[in-house]
Parts: C-alpha cells; structure tokens; sequence
C-alpha cells in the first residue's frame, strides 16, 4: 500500500462538509447548511448522516486506486507501532481498549479520570456520537479495510476478529 502526506487536512475536511469543533483539535462535526428565505422562496436545511460522514472520509483519505493520504490522527496501527518501538525488536503489549481501566488502576492510576469525554454533550456532534458500524455501507467498509489492511493482518495474527475479516 502506498502512503502519502498532505498537510491541508483543514481544507481536504471542508470538502466533505466538515469543520473543526475545539480550537486546535481534530474532532470533527458535520457542517449544517440552513437557508432562510422569503415568502416567495423555499427554505431548505441539510446534514450529513453518519453514513455521508464515512463516505466521505474514506474518499478524502483515498488518493487513487492504489494509495491513500496519511492523516496523522487516521495512521494505521502498525506504522504506530513501528515509529514508537524506532523499528526496534522490542516486546509491545496490544490489548482490547475495554481493558485499558484495568490496566490503569493496576499501575495505580485512576481508570474513571478523563483528561476529554468524547460522549460529554457538546463535545461532538450527535451524529457522530450515535453513528455505529452499521452506519458504513459496505463499499465503504471495504475500502477502510483495504486502507488498513497491515492492521487486519497483524490483528489476525495476534487472534483477534474483525468486520475485515470478510472482507481481505
């Protein structure tokens, strides 16, 4: 697979309709057009759903047939994983995420304190906080596997299941 950088996400997320929430911050919620009008013309209000949200997403990180745009915040895993360790043949634990509160209290830590609560009301939009997978039609969900594919591999290999399991 091939990757390339592009430091315009700002203007690569306008194009699907979408706009920084927080000040410095990569969270993103669906623009919502109103247009108020007269009496002699109509008034029409559009948002995007969820489903239009990941659509665009993955045509936004999708540069051609064979390569994708490498967002910082959408990297894949396994690149992660081979800058944090500096390619380095050292041993890396990977856990499912509902254990990180176990993992946090055994180091002594407080697994309730959240520095960001991404289900806070105001946070995010309510169509991203309520999307779900069903909300990827399957196209969409071939090409996010497709462009995370050495994160399906390693995964599989390590004994866990995904949607793209199906899919590869």
């Amino acid at each position: 697979r091939n990757f390339s950088t592009n430091g315009q996400q700002s203007q690569l997320r306008q194009r699907c309709g979408m706009q920084d929430i927080h000040d410095n911050s990569s969270i993103l919620a669906p623009r919502s057009t109103t247009t108020t009008t007269t009496s002699s013309t109509t008034s029409m209000s559009t948002t995007a759903t969820a489903s239009d949200i990941f659509r665009c997403f993955v045509q936004m990180l999708k540069h051609d047939e064979n390569s994708y745009w490498l967002d910082l915040h959408f990297t894949p895993m396994i690149l992660e994983l081979s800058f944090a360790t500096m390619q380095k043949d050292v041993p890396v634990a990977v856990f499912l995420f509902d254990h990180v509160p176990d993992i946090l209290g055994q180091l002594g830590a407080d697994p309730k304190k959240k520095k960001k609560d991404g289900k806070k009301a105001g946070y995010r939009s309510d169509v991203l906080v309520n999307s779900t997978v069903d909300d990827l039609e399957e196209d969409v969900l071939k090409d996010l596997c497709d462009l995370y594919e050495m994160d399906v591999l390693f995964m599989r290999d390590l004994g866990f299941t995904t949607l793209c399991d199906q899919l590869l």
